[in-house]
């Protein structure tokens, strides 16, 4: 009988390893996640300070996929009919200290709406961070 070390060396044994390996996650889906967590609550200092680091050095990037993520989320809600000039002069217009808001947001959980100018509003900073992406209905 060939030792570990030589059975693991061999490339099918890995391959059957790894199979072997994801079978048992997948039955165990809640055991994993229980350990998971208990490693995290066990090494809070290690997951915090690689978090940090690793979010300083991906920084960039992550503002890159974060900001083409929104293009294409604006770009897939237009519509072939909405007036574009009209909505980039919309944005061109916003005064000083106001976001531009989407009234209906384009991403919603309960709803979801258009790019178009019908749907664009002017809106203090503050305000609008706190929406953040939630469709307020005015009660009458």
């Amino acid at each position: 009988m060939p030792s570990t070390a030589a059975w693991l060396a061999i490339p099918e044994n890995q391959e059957k390893l790894k199979i072997s390996r994801k079978k048992w996650k997948d039955k165990n889906k809640e055991k994993v996640l229980e350990k998971q967590r208990q490693a995290r609550e066990n090494n809070r200092e290690t997951f915090n300070v690689y978090h940090r680091e690793y979010y300083k050095l991906n920084r960039e990037a992550r503002m890159k996929y974060i900001n083409a993520h929104r293009r294409n989320r604006v770009k897939f809600c237009t519509p072939p009919w909405a007036d574009k000039k009209e909505i980039r002069k919309f944005y061109a217009q916003c005064p000083a200290g106001f976001h531009v808001d989407h009234i209906i947001p384009l991403h919603g959980k309960i709803v979801s709406g258009l790019h178009v100018l019908d749907n664009l509003q002017y809106l203090p900073a503050v305000d609008n961070l706190k929406k953040n992406n939630v469709f307020v209905q005015e009660v009458f």
